[in-house]
């Protein structure tokens, strides 16, 4: 997706709500302020993969197999999230996203958004919400692309 003259695309996408379609969910223009990795929190879904892109702004977003973490919040079916905290010392490293890219992350696997990169920041972005197949492989895939 590209920005046209004067952000239009942008604007149109800040307008948007969550759209459900069968197996597809938009959560259109959420702004959100980027905070320090240790205020952050690791959450993980069961039946939904995410796709986070940045449409303006900045964010790190960490990515690590469920196996490395407790789960300090128990999973709430409805919602498709449960929240982590890491049980090894070093964390998972922050992978730094830009405006026009995007993260995919995959159920099964803990990711921890709104990251700062130097400094608290707003980010605008959108999370397309797909829910998963028992047919995708579990195995761990990250793919950013710009």
């Amino acid at each position: 997706m590209t920005t046209g003259a004067g952000g239009q695309t942008a604007n149109r996408i800040s307008m948007l709500r969550k759209i459900t379609f069968n197996t597809v969910a938009l959560l259109g223009g959420r702004s959100i302020i980027s905070k320090p990795f240790h205020e952050c929190k690791f959450e993980a879904h069961r039946t939904n993969i995410d796709i986070h892109y940045i449409i303006e702004g900045t964010e790190s977003i960490a990515v690590e197999d469920v196996n490395n973490f407790n789960e300090t919040i128990p999973y709430d079916q409805e919602k498709d999230i449960a929240f982590y905290e890491s049980i090894e010392e070093q964390q998972a490293l922050p992978i730094y996203l830009k405006q026009g890219m995007f993260m995919v992350c995959f159920p099964h696997e803990t990711h921890c958004t709104a990251i700062m990169y130097e400094s608290p920041a707003t980010i605008k972005k959108i999370v397309v919400k797909i829910r998963y197949s028992s047919e995708c492989k579990r195995d761990t895939v990250h793919r950013i692309i710009d």
